[in-house]
């Protein structure tokens, strides 16, 4: 099993380490989530999240979290 991400990060994104059972640990800049993963393309869904989230109100957020 390769360690090598599939790709280059995406803006923002830096790569910390290679510790978490030799899978690449990745953290965006100025904020405090740390990723996991060999599929760089999965920090471009992860950026869309928590885009999403950073605009929601305290209420939306809640409501997003609690809906089945």
């Amino acid at each position: 099993m390769s360690t090598v991400p599939a790709g280059e990060p995406p803006p923002g994104w830096v790569r910390v380490a290679d510790d978490v059972r030799g899978v690449p640990l990745w953290k965006r800049r100025d904020e405090p989530c740390y990723v996991a993963t060999r599929d760089t393309d999965q920090l471009l869904f992860i950026d869309a999240a928590l885009a999403r989230f950073d605009r929601m109100s305290g209420e939306e957020f809640h409501e997003f979290v609690s809906s089945r």
